[in-house]
């Protein structure tokens, strides 16, 4: 059973605020920019080692249609459908980056060595 103090965790809150971006595909930057914070005060919200105040909660209710309601207390009325849906688990990116196999500086070596070693045999 969920009690008043669970609700009104630090930690059940950032679980909230979460489900919030995640919903919404948002980064811990970018949402922590909306709400007018730094991203490392979005970090500790989200991870419960803070509470969130008002002024930030309000800012997030205004750009995303989330609720008072719902940051706080965990009530569901009012908030918008697509924000309680658990976001969807994208496979991870493969980088398109492709790592070099040797490095420019062994590779210079390599053909320095070869060239030298071709040019003692003649």
């Amino acid at each position: 059973m969920i009690t008043s103090k669970d609700v009104f965790d630090a930690s059940e809150i950032g679980k909230r605020i979460k489900q919030v971006r995640e919903a919404l595909g948002y980064t811990q930057p970018f949402i922590a920019k909306l709400c007018g914070m730094s991203p490392q005060a979005w970090n500790n919200n989200e991870c419960g080692r803070d509470r969130m105040s008002l002024e930030p909660a309000l800012r997030l209710c205004a750009a995303t249609g989330a609720t008072l309601d719902w940051i706080y207390r965990a009530l569901a009325a009012g908030m918008p459908p697509e924000l309680l849906k658990p976001p969807v688990k994208r496979a991870p990116q493969r980088s398109s980056r492709r790592k070099p196999s040797i490095s420019s500086r062994a590779k210079a070596r390599t053909s320095s060595h070869s060239s030298s070693s071709t040019s003692a045999g003649s």
